[in-house]
């Protein structure tokens, strides 16, 4: 794999759930510290990047598996407590799915 589609696999990988595209770069330039347009370019595959670049870019996305596991953890919890609200019988068997879900 080139350089460029690993920066652009690893920039999507760092993506989180329901961020638009404007909102991941921002994000992502105030903490790698590159320049917006920076990592749009990488984004899109457009840039060549220095091999202090890539390390950080995986550095960066090895320490996200945790940051995305509680973001989904708390989408869930989220969706339990609203089913519950609505009608705790009838959504009694999608709220265990949910909770059996969280066990993986």
């Amino acid at each position: 794999m080139c350089v460029r589609e690993e920066a652009k696999r690893l920039l999507r990988d760092l993506a989180l759930p329901g961020e638009s595209k404007k909102e991941i770069h921002l994000r992502l330039s105030r903490k790698l510290k590159w320049g917006f347009s920076r990592v749009r370019e990488s984004w899109y595959g457009r840039s060549v990047l220095r091999a202090e670049e890539i390390d950080q870019l995986r550095a960066l996305a090895g320490n996200n598996g945790d940051a995305r596991h509680e973001t989904i953890e708390a989408r869930i919890a989220q969706i339990e407590r609203r089913l519950a609200i609505i009608d705790p019988e009838f959504f009694a068997p999608h709220i265990g799915g949910l909770r059996q879900s969280r066990n993986f």
